[in-house]
């Protein structure tokens, strides 16, 4: 899992989150971006991306956190899934 003590394999069940996106994956990759390594971080924060709109609450809420590193990380995740929101509805109109 993502706290696995392998690097590559805690990196690698990050990206298989991101695949099938589930929404109980949420607060899992939240927690691996502040606390795991950075190869880690960067999935986690690609899994996020790709989950979408269902993450945007979670993600908000970790937008508060003690931490500047992690604020910014999720702002641009925050901004980044809005952008492919936006685009989305520009596409059906």
């Amino acid at each position: 899992g993502l706290k696995h003590s392998n690097e590559e394999t805690a990196r690698a069940c990050a990206d298989i989150l991101g695949e099938l996106a589930p929404i109980e994956a949420i607060e899992p990759l939240i927690h691996a971006l502040k606390y795991t390594t950075r190869p880690v971080q960067l999935a986690s924060r690609a899994s996020l991306t790709a989950i979408g709109v269902p993450a945007l609450d979670a993600l908000k809420k970790a937008a508060n956190d003690n931490q500047p590193w992690v604020r910014r990380q999720v702002a641009e995740i925050i901004a980044t899934i809005q952008k492919v929101g936006e685009k989305t509805l520009v596409k059906m109109v």
